[in-house]
């Protein structure tokens, strides 16, 4: 187990008077990330445990680990063999996280102020699933080493040292595992960012603010949660694509948007009792015309890499939970919103978001060249939200106010991420999206 000292540490300093600050921070904070319920030693045999990797045929009526023995007959039989096994490793520990930020903010009109700065974030003892089961290529070059009926030890080569070596039933050690599944606190993540904010504070009815961000994310593990489905990001297998060397997974964060432009304002309409013009207003015109406001929020960003599978198609034979294809030349070209058509019936499927064409499964006795995230990036995205609002004053302390909420205002179509599937067919073909325009009313009183 680990420990931290949670250190927070920050300043600001005007060195060139009141108009400019520079600040400063840095913290450490830790955190015992969750792994769902998938990996839960309770979960292991005799118990009942939801898995479904292998079956128990010991003895007795087979039953699936995901049943568990009360499904068969298993008098005299051994639990273990074939099963599940999850463990969890003894140097787990909660994940660390640095923050670390720079940066200078000066006031350059009334109300008005830049700002620019560097974030960044390191991660370290990050929760990662691993494949325990997974064979090294080739005979391997660890040893094993059993003991025979007559208690005499042997060593032999062995590709998969973790658990004693792959008996002739393909089953795995002395006890005959189907599989088995280990925790680690092994991954690693490193943030870094320029980060540029130009804003306005309220005055004359309008307040607005305009941000960038630059950055890069790197980690060499996607962890236990990703996200799935109908989104924009695709991540890597959370099991590393060659247990015996990690390392090599390491790539841009799935979450990765190299550029990040948001921006928002809120405007009061000058027009009504109290405003720049129709202050002499009548009830009723005011009622009607007066106390409007839009908000606008404006949401962009560049594509999050895409993640390459090979799952398909992998000869090495190793039991790889994270196979990844081969790179070839041009690998990383993007088409973009490029019509594509099922080349037997010629229906239209979608968009051809990237050449396909430069990725081929690997090789006998190989893991794939490709990066665990890349070389490819999936479509941007970019909404403009919009909001209107109108205040209706009661008395001098209650008011109604009706709003009007337009999401994805100009109903712009943001695709998902592309199919990852090697090879050739449809991967790189796009055909869902993220959610069309919203438009939704409400009415609030505030008393």
């Amino acid at each position: 187990m680990g420990y931290y000292l949670g250190t927070r540490i920050g300043f600001a300093w005007s060195p060139f008077g009141q108009k400019t600050v520079v600040r400063g921070a840095y913290t450490i904070s830790s955190y015992l990330e969750g792994t769902g319920t998938n990996l839960r030693l309770t979960q292991n045999p005799p118990n009942t445990p939801p898995q479904s990797q292998a079956t128990n045929v010991s003895a007795g009526t087979p039953f699936t680990t995901e049943a568990g023995p009360a499904a068969g007959s298993v008098s005299g039989g051994n639990p273990f063999t074939g099963a599940t096994l999850l463990a969890w490793n003894n140097t787990v520990q909660p994940a660390m996280s640095q923050q670390y930020n720079l940066t200078i903010q000066r006031e350059i009109a009334n109300n008005t102020t830049v700002q620019i700065g560097y974030v960044g974030q390191h991660g370290t003892h990050l929760m990662v699933p691993e494949w325990i089961t997974q064979g090294e290529l080739g005979t391997g070059t660890d040893t094993c080493t059993f003991v025979d009926a007559n208690k005499i030890a042997h060593s032999t080569n062995c590709a998969h040292p973790f658990v004693g070596g792959q008996n002739s039933d393909g089953t795995f050690g002395p006890n005959h595992l189907g599989a088995v599944k280990l925790t680690n606190s092994n991954g690693t993540m490193k943030y870094n960012s320029l980060q540029a904010v130009l804003q306005k504070r309220y005055s004359h009815g309008l307040e607005s603010q305009v941000s960038y961000t630059y950055s890069k994310c790197m980690t060499d593990n996607s962890g236990y949660y990703g996200t799935w489905g109908d989104t924009q990001g695709a991540p890597a297998s959370p099991y590393y694509q060659n247990l015996y060397n990690p390392h090599a997974d390491n790539a841009t964060c799935y979450f990765d948007a190299k550029h990040i432009l948001s921006s928002y304002a809120v405007y009061e309409i000058p027009f009504g009792r109290g405003k720049k013009w129709g202050g002499n207003a009548s009830g009723v015109v005011n009622q009607i015309a007066g106390g409007w406001s839009v908000n606008p929020i404006i949401s962009i960003h560049s594509g999050f890499p895409i993640a390459l599978y090979d799952s398909g198609s992998a000869p090495n034979d190793v039991n790889s939970r994270g196979q990844r294809p081969n790179c070839g030349p041009g690998a990383g070209k993007v088409f973009g919103r490029q019509a594509a058509f099922d080349s037997t019936s010629g229906k239209y499927i979608g968009y051809q978001w990237f050449d396909n064409t430069p990725y081929t499964a690997t090789g006998f006795e190989q893991f794939g060249n490709c990066p665990a995230q890349g070389p490819v990036r999936g479509p941007g995205f970019g909404v403009v939200d919009l909001s209107v609002q109108k205040n209706f004053p009661v008395t001098e302390r209650v008011r109604l106010q009706f709003r009007a909420d337009f999401l994805n205002a100009f109903n712009h179509v943001n695709l998902n991420t592309p199919n990852g599937s090697c090879c050739g067919g449809t991967m790189g073909v796009v055909n869902s999206s993220q959610d069309p325009r919203n438009i939704q009313f409400a009415l609030k009183l505030y008393y």
